[in-house]
């Protein structure tokens, strides 16, 4: 399991199957977010300028970038 905790209100962790944003309030509360072709995701990385996440897929062998919402998802084989 792979995370990003620099955010305020919530961190943004890789698992298996899916990349999930947990709330950082008293609920602790877990969504996934609406992503694609996610299998074996690590190395999961934010660009908080641009407000994208990047992230490598064992599984299918490639490099993906989405926005937190699940837009504009594209993703580079390797």
């Amino acid at each position: 399991m792979f995370c990003i905790s620099d955010f305020v209100d919530h961190i943004i962790v890789a698992e298996t199957f899916a990349i999930n944003k947990i709330f950082s309030d008293d609920s602790l509360t877990k969504a996934a977010l609406p992503l694609s072709f996610i299998d074996e995701p690590n190395a999961l990385a934010y660009d908080e300028e641009k407000g994208f996440i990047y992230w490598s897929d064992d599984y299918y062998s490639d490099i993906n970038k989405a926005s937190l919402d699940g837009n504009d998802q594209c993703k580079t084989k390797l």
